[in-house]
């Protein structure tokens, strides 16, 4: 089974192009590792503030606390990593035989040592002004799964946009294509069918 890495900032793309990953790749099986940080955020939190060296403010969500830095985000990730390495890990060995490939849609995945582990590596990028411009027509102070809270403060979410591109733009050279989401749709699809076209050959 091949795994392929699709990483990017907070609405730069990443979705959009791992369902067209997937339709230009039936055998393929989509692993979002993004909603286990926040399963495993909940189940570790003694743990993430104690390497934080924070005492939590009950009037304070965890988000504000992990998105304040970068280096707040960096421990937090490192904190729950294991969990969800070990939850991917065991994915692979329950698909392996039933697909070709692993798509692997994860912000935070260039901060992970499996990031190595991965056959092709993916960045969708973005301009900052595209992605706050897609953050905010999807979150109008209402509650929904993609953020968890209406009490999201701007500037959080403004550094979560920053950070989370961050994380990949440090490794950039790392990756084996990158993708800028800056134009129509119908351009971002024609990048992606040339990357599949070339993982297929390969």
């Amino acid at each position: 089974m091949k795994l392929i890495a699709i990483c990017g900032g907070t609405n730069s793309g990443k979705t959009t192009i791992s369902k067209k990953i997937i339709e230009l790749l039936p055998n393929t099986f989509l692993e979002e590792p993004d909603k286990l940080m926040f399963k495993y955020t909940d189940l570790c939190q003694k743990e993430i503030f104690e390497n934080l060296g924070i005492e939590k403010d009950p009037n304070i969500i965890d988000r504000d606390y992990f998105f304040a830095n970068y280096e707040n985000v960096k421990i937090w990730q490192k904190t729950i990593e294991p969990f969800v390495i070990k939850d991917i890990e065991e994915q692979i060995s329950k698909v392996k035989t039933q697909y070709e490939y692993m798509l692997i849609d994860w912000a935070y995945l260039p901060l992970s040592d499996f990031f190595d582990k991965c056959d092709v590596k993916i960045l969708i990028k973005s301009d900052d002004s595209n992605r706050e411009a897609r953050i905010n027509s999807r979150f109008n102070g209402e509650s929904n799964e993609q953020y968890g809270t209406n009490q999201w403060k701007n500037e959080t979410l403004l550094n979560r946009i920053k950070f989370n591109q961050k994380v990949s733009d440090d490794i950039i050279e790392k990756f084996d294509y990158i993708i800028y989401n800056n134009s129509t749709l119908e351009n971002l699809y024609e990048n992606a069918n040339k990357i599949i076209n070339e993982i297929i050959k390969k």
